[in-house]
């Protein structure tokens, strides 16, 4: 979700190129306005309880698979405020990169 923001919004946002990892290109995405503060810090702390929960599995040499019930208040947005974790609810433009991998707004009629 939070590379597609980046894919989605970059061309108007170019700030949310300035970094490569999760957690602080949500930062970039609440500093540009599309996602709230509290739902910034939701998707954060579920991003980081599945990359721990991964790290912890990997290092046991377990396959990375947690029981359903797991991460259950992540997956369902909810953080201690209540919040809902979501995207902009205004629509990105549609576009496609061109042959050197630049992205290009598409025609109306595409």
């Amino acid at each position: 979700m939070v590379q597609y923001a980046v894919l989605a919004w970059s061309c108007r946002y170019p700030e949310l190129l300035r970094y490569t990892d999760n957690i602080r290109i949500l930062d970039e995405l609440q500093n540009a306005g599309l996602i709230a503060g509290e739902d910034v810090s939701c998707l954060q702390e579920a991003y980081k309880a599945y990359r721990a929960a991964a790290h912890r599995l990997a290092l046991q040499n377990q396959p990375g698979k947690v029981s359903g019930d797991q991460f259950h208040d992540f997956r369902q947005g909810s953080s201690s405020s209540g919040s809902k974790c979501c995207l902009p609810s205004s629509q990105p433009p549609n576009l496609r990169g061109d042959w050197r991998g630049r992205a290009q707004a598409e025609p109306k009629n595409a």
